[in-house]
């Protein structure tokens, strides 16, 4: 199996928020592949269906040796491990990681889809990878990501934290 450029995006709202990443960045280092870059932190306000501390996210750049759904496996490992517990749809959380990126494959299966279907229309994942990789094309939507930034529809504000 060829290694493969992931671009995952990390966040939370949980009072130890920083720490759970640094944990998380550790653990994906250990038991995912070797992290290339990581962005600066943002914050954004939270949204959803109950009130909810502000969010920070991080851009992190990997390589991984295996395929797409076992990255997936790892990851929610990881979440789990670091206490994320699946309770409200929008609602806080200790640690959320997505897989917006598996290089430039386009992957619909049951479990996963990549390119995360969210990017072009959330300013909190756009900003941190504009950070990273603004030239990088979208493999669906045939964009550089900091063209999608220009466009994107979501009005939050975002931050550097």
């Amino acid at each position: 199996m060829k290694t493969e450029r992931v671009i995952l995006l990390a966040g939370g709202n949980h009072p130890n928020t920083l720490e759970l990443l640094n944990n998380a960045m550790k653990m994906l280092g250990n038991e995912v592949g070797e992290v290339i870059c990581t962005s600066s932190l943002y914050k954004t306000a939270a949204w959803g269906p109950i009130p909810q501390p502000d969010f920070v996210n991080i851009a992190i750049v990997l390589n991984a040796n295996f395929p797409a759904q076992l990255l997936l496996k790892k990851i929610l490992s990881i979440e789990a491990r670091l206490g994320r517990r699946r309770t409200i749809k929008y609602g806080p959380r200790t640690i959320d990681i997505d897989v917006l990126f598996y290089g430039n494959q386009i992957i619909n299966s049951k479990t996963l889809t990549v390119p995360h279907p969210e990017i072009a229309n959330r300013r909190f994942v756009l900003m941190p990878c504009c950070e990273l990789i603004p030239n990088f094309i979208h493999p669906k939507l045939k964009m550089p990501l900091h063209a999608l930034l220009l466009n994107c529809p979501d009005k939050l504000e975002v931050s550097l934290w």
